[in-house]
Parts: structure tokens; C-alpha cells; sequence
């Protein structure tokens, strides 16, 4: 098996330079380098970024960016900012440059060229340059006369091609050319298609850079046309590292599982499974238009895999009829078209919907073809040799069928080899000292004690089996919990929830949650136990047969009611109204709770318990009597005053008519 590399750092040194003190001012480069830093920092690198820096603030940077760097390690440097070229030589501009006049700039610049031979001399695995210069007009010496192209202040026009053994540097516009700075825009057109592509994930940089190129060229309309110039050595230069998710190189000693659903035809001896575009089943164009399957597996055989599985539902139903040959007519060529013959490879298990010569049949109204349904059923199991899977997958295909289907199962693998599944399906090689067998045991609930929380060793005598469980003695209690429940929990007494016991001196005690993702198997197991054992009790299971006489009086201190409310002598009590039958809990009573029966003891709290719920429930009523009352006393008021205020209004109306 080919080693894993060692995950390569990724360093990136971002300055944008645009409030200059003599130059002209330039928009972009502050955002240019703000989200450039924000793009390669989402794709893992550790970036370093640095706004408007003064040369020697600039210097100092460089420098620290310098020390930081070890063998191997992948480099990028951008720089967006005035850029010029003097006497061959290429100069980064800081902000604090008096002049652009070529006399000064070895002592008022950065040379470009020095930045990459310092960094390259560390040895990096890569380095990559990214210059957003040459802005337009920046470039124009004032002092020169721009329509003289002899003139030596012409040479100002941007910076020239560099060169570095392992390096990629890419320039925003071509040798002699200046870069358009997006006006209005947030950045500059070379920086916004950077940004656009350069987070693209498996693609190598100078992909990357020939899309950044084609976009610039079509907004631009070729005004603007990048430069990149490549000395790398280096095949497969990716700034975003290879997903998880793609499909890696298939090597030596790999497992290979290959599964196809779909039409599969037999013509001539030679299997072919046909692909969307096929335009007929006619097989004078089978070879040209569908897929060999026996191409297939020989090919996938040649790079010695450890095992290779095909799975194929094909043949189903109708779709193996050639309508140019007359079905009735058993010796038409076309009656060959019946499905796919048996195949043959050593080291490969290939299984067939269905057997030589039948057709599968497809499942009409429901989610799978009767083949995957069992198929994706059985191909779980755990700690299961893929030829009892596909026993499994063959029996419940027959029954479900009534016969009318028989998978077909043609298996050339060594028989030393055991192909099985965990969480997917991998290969438990020949070395079955790998595996240990745990004895699980089922605690009885009647022998465990809360109160203390334990029980002894001699329970051994009660426990009940649940069977043995083969797993390597690597694994934790957390990632043993599933082979459990897989291979034991079908059995009707095993309970839904468990938790772990482990044997510590004479007693078991319980295995907190946190625990069972540290404890491994081969703490139970010789010499650390007797046998490799795991004990397992009901979860949330709570015996109230032992309560603590510090536990029966916390519940009833929590439980008890006023001590206005309680008497030793009535079990009656009334509230604002009628007598209620309430039997109160008499108080002098409480020391005698502990020399009752544990039966006695729990109906005792339950019947507390009660008492406290009916006072409640009483108070509730006695309360909503009392609104209801005032409520009629209310109303009995207002139907007064209404009263009183008709027969005032009708004598003073009588009053007034006399």
C-alpha cells in the first residue's frame, strides 16, 4: 500500500500598497489584498497580510516571512501596487518612494527578483508569485518625453519577465503592457478573476491561471493580456488540496467493488452493459456503442487488487427481446440476447441479479429492484464473509420471488481470503488472532442495588447469556456498542438501552458514558480479567427496594406541605368551603418510615406523593371558587345600581310630566 503523505504547510505573504505619499494613489489594491487573503486563507493557508508598508517596514516583513519558511513548503507571494522596470530589473513599489526616477529605486524600492531568489534559497516545495502592477498611467516618467521611444525613461512600462528554477510567477498584463485598475470596482480585473478561480478545488495553478488569462482577454477585449512565466518541476500544483471525495488511483492489495444497475445484454459469448446513448440492442454495434463487462473486470484484475466484487443487476424484464428477430424462432441469432453469461477472473466474486439465461425482475412501484432491496438489507451485516451476504441476498430474492428469480453467485477467491464488512466492506485477513471472542452477559435487574450502586461478583450465578461477540481488542466500549446490538440485540430479553459493569475486587460497578469512549476491550480481557467478558445492565432501570434513610428524607422534606397544613390527628381537611377527604401525612410519624417493609416504603412516598397533588388540586379549586364568587358579587351590584338608576330615572321623568 502506497504511504500517506505528510500534509503539506502552505505559506502566503499578501501586501497591497494604494495610499501612496509621492505617487499617484491607486483604489483597488487595499480591497485586492483583502480578499485575496480572505480567498487562500479559506483553502488552508497561513497567511501574513500587510496594508500601505513603507520600504522598511516592507523589508522587515520580507525578512520575518524569509525565517518562517521550511523545506517543502508551499509559498505564494502577491503584491498589488505600482510595479516598475529600471535597467532590467524589476521593483515593487513602497509608499513612501519619492520618485519613480530609475537613479533612486535600487535604494527607495524592493527588487523583485531579490524577494524570489531569497525565498527560493529556503528550498520550498513551490513558489508562486502573483503581481497586480503596472497600473495604468503609474508608469509614465514626467520628466521623460513619452513620444521619444528611444528615450531612456521608456523603459518604465511594468515589469519584465522573471525566472526561478521551481517557480510560477504571473504577471497581471504582458511584458511592455500596463494593467487596467477597475474604476468603480471593488478590485482590479487581473484580482477579480484570481479571486474567481483560485480557490478551485483539484485543479493545478496553471489551470487556474489559463482561466484567470481567458477572462481578463474577454472583459478587457485583448486590451489587457496576463503573462505567466512557469520553471516548475512539478506535476499537479494544487492550491486547494485533493477532496476526499475524489476518486484516488486504484493500487495494489485495494479491495474493488464495482456495482452496476441497468440493461445488460450477452452477444457472441461477450457481456455488455448498455449506456444511456446506446441506440439499439442489435449486436453488430454492441462492441462500439456499450461496455464490455469482461473488459471491465480484466482490466480492474491487472493492477492485483486483494479482491474485486462485482455486483450486477442487469437482465430486466423486456428489455433483452430483439425486436428484429422473431422471438418464437428459438435459433434466431437475436435469442442469444438473454442476459449476461457466467464470467470468469481469478480473485473476483461476481453475483448476477438472476441465473444464466433468465431475466430480473424489476421492482414496479416500489423504491429498488428486488435484487439491491436485499442487496442493500444484508451488505451491512457486520463481521459477515461477503459470500454468506450473498447467500443471504440469494434466499430472500428466492422467497420474495416465489421462485420466479434465483441470483447467481460465481466466486473465485482464494479460500484463505475472508472478504467481510464493519462499516463498509473491507477485507479481515487470514490472521484470525486479530479478533478476540467477549462472552456478553445480561445483569438481572432484581440484583442490582441503587443505593450503593453495585453488586457482587456472585451474581455470576443469575446472569444470562447473549452470546459472544468477535472484535479486534483495539476497539472501545462506545464502538463495541453497535456489534452488540447487532449480532446479540435480535433476541427478545436483551434490553433497548444498556450500560457497561466492570469488575473492580468483589464487586460490579457501572461504566459512566464518558468512560466508554476511553476504556478499551483489552481491560476485559486476561491478565486484566478471568475471560474476556463484558457485563451489561438495562439503562434507566431504578430499584426501589433499597432507599436510604438520607434519601427517604430529602423526598419528604421536598414533598412535605406546611407545617400549618399537617396534624397529627385529622386526616380531613377544608379549605374556604366543604370538607374535602385529604389524608394528611402525620409528621411524628416520619421516624417509624424506616422500620417498615420496603414495600411499606414505597407506597408510603407514593401515597405522600398523592396528597401533596389532591392539596394542590384543592387550593386550585378553592381559588377559582372564590373568583366565581366574586364574580356573582359583581354582577349582583351592577344589576343593582342598573335597578336603582331605571326607577331614579322613571319617578324624576314622572315628576316632570306632573
Amino acid at each position: 500500500m502506497a504511504t500517506k503523505e505528510k500534509p503539506r504547510r502552505k505559506l502566503a505573504l499578501v501586501i497591497g500598497i494604494g495610499k501612496y505619499d509621492h505617487c499617484e494613489e491607486l483604489q483597488n489594491p487595499e480591497s485586492d489584498a483583502n480578499d485575496m487573503s480572505s480567498a487562500v486563507e479559506s483553502i488552508d493557508f497561513n497567511v501574513t497580510k500587510k496594508l500601505h508598508l513603507r520600504r522598511a517596514e516592507m523589508q522587515h516583513v520580507l525578512i520575518d516571512f524569509e525565517n518562517s519558511i521550511e523545506q517543502d513548503d508551499m509559498i505564494l507571494f502577491y503584491f498589488a501596487g505600482h510595479g516598475i522596470q529600471w535597467e532590467n530589473q524589476n521593483y515593487l513599489i513602497p509608499k513612501d518612494t519619492l520618485t519613480l526616477n530609475g537613479a533612486v529605486l535600487n535604494r527607495s524600492a524592493i527588487n523583485a527578483q531579490d524577494i524570489l531568489d531569497t525565498l527560493s534559497d529556503r528550498n520550498p516545495y513551490v513558489t508562486i508569485f502573483l503581481f497586480d502592477c503596472c497600473r495604468k498611467y503609474h508608469l509614465r516618467n514626467p520628466e521623460v518625453d513619452a513620444r521619444d521611444p528611444d528615450a531612456s525613461g521608456s523603459k518604465s512600462v511594468g515589469l519584465k519577465a522573471m525566472h526561478k528554477a521551481g517557480s510560477l510567477i504571473a504577471f497581471a498584463c504582458a511584458p511592455g503592457t500596463i494593467a487596467i485598475e477597475g474604476k468603480g470596482q471593488r478590485n482590479g480585473l487581473f484580482t477579480k478573476h484570481l479571486l474567481k478561480y483560485i480557490t478551485t478545488a483539484n485543479e493545478d495553478i496553471r489551470m487556474i491561471l489559463s482561466d484567470v488569462t481567458d477572462g481578463v482577454i474577454e472583459e478587457s477585449k485583448s486590451k489587457q493580456i496576463p503573462f505567466v512565466s512557469v520553471s516548475l518541476s512539478k506535476k499537479n500544483i494544487y492550491l486547494c488540496g485533493q477532496q476526499r471525495n475524489r476518486p484516488r488511483k486504484l493500487e495494489q492489495d485495494d479491495m474493488v467493488l464495482f456495482y452496476f444497475a441497468g440493461h445488460g445484454i450477452q452477444w457472441e459469448d461477450q457481456n455488455y452493459l448498455i449506456p444511456k446513448d446506446t441506440p439499439t440492442l442489435n449486436g453488430a454495434v454492441l462492441n462500439r456503442c456499450a461496455i464490455n463487462a469482461q473488459d471491465i473486470i480484466d482490466t480492474l484484475s491487472d493492477r492485483n487488487p486483494y479482491v474485486t466484487i462485482f455486483l450486477l443487476d442487469c437482465c430486466r424484464k423486456y428489455h433483452l427481446c430483439n425486436p428484429e428477430v422473431d422471438a418464437r424462432d428459438p435459433d434466431a441469432s437475436g435469442s442469444k440476447s438473454v442476459g449476461l453469461k457466467p464470467m470468469h477472473k481469478a480473485g473476483s466474486l461476481i453475483a448476477f441479479a438472476c441465473a444464466p439465461g433468465t431475466i430480473a425482475i424489476e421492482g414496479k412501484g416500489q423504491k429498488n429492484g428486488l435484487f439491491t432491496k436485499h442487496l442493500l438489507k444484508h451488505t451491512t451485516s457486520v463481521n459477515e464473509d461477503i459470500q454468506m451476504i450473498l447467500r443471504d441476498v440469494a434466499k430472500g430474492v428466492t422467497q420474495e420471488s416465489k421462485s420466479k428469480q434465483i441470483p447467481f453467485m460465481q466466486s473465485q477467491i482464494e479460500n484463505q481470503r475472508s472478504v467481510q464488512r464493519t462499516n463498509r466492506i473491507s477485507i479481515n485477513r487470514s490472521d484470525s488472532s486479530q479478533l478476540v471472542d467477549f462472552h456478553v452477559y445480561i445483569i438481572p435487574k432484581r440484583t442490582w442495588k441503587n443505593c450503593q450502586p453495585l453488586i457482587e461478583n456472585e451474581v455470576m450465578k443469575h446472569v444470562i447469556s447473549a452470546g459472544f461477540v468477535p472484535v479486534p481488542e483495539s476497539l472501545t466500549l462506545d464502538e463495541l456498542r453497535q456489534y452488540i446490538i447487532d449480532i446479540c440485540g435480535e433476541e427478545s430479553y436483551f434490553p433497548k438501552k444498556f450500560i457497561y459493569l466492570r469488575s473492580v475486587g468483589r464487586f460490579l460497578i457501572k461504566v459512566k458514558h464518558n468512560e466508554e469512549k476511553e476504556l478499551k476491550l483489552k481491560n476485559f480481557q486476561p491478565p486484566m480479567t478471568i475471560a474476556p467478558e463484558i457485563y451489561i445492565l438495562e439503562e434507566h432501570y431504578n430499584d426501589d427496594s433499597c432507599i436510604s434513610k438520607q434519601r427517604t428524607d430529602f423526598l419528604l422534606r421536598e414533598l412535605s406541605i406546611s407545617e400549618s397544613l399537617i396534624s397529627s390527628q385529622s386526616w380531613i381537611k377544608s379549605i374556604d368551603g366543604p370538607s374535602l377527604i385529604y389524608p394528611l401525612f402525620n409528621h411524628y410519624q416520619l421516624p417509624r418510615i424506616h422500620t417498615v417493609t420496603r414495600t411499606l416504603s414505597k407506597n408510603l412516598l407514593k401515597l405522600h406523593q398523592e396528597q401533596e397533588r389532591l392539596y394542590l388540586y384543592q387550593k386550585q379549586l378553592a381559588r377559582k371558587r372564590r373568583e366565581i364568587e366574586n364574580q356573582h358579587k359583581k354582577e349582583k351590584a351592577v344589576t343593582i345600581i342598573r335597578t336603582a338608576s331605571r326607577t331614579y330615572r322613571y319617578r324624576h321623568y314622572t315628576k316632570q310630566q306632573q
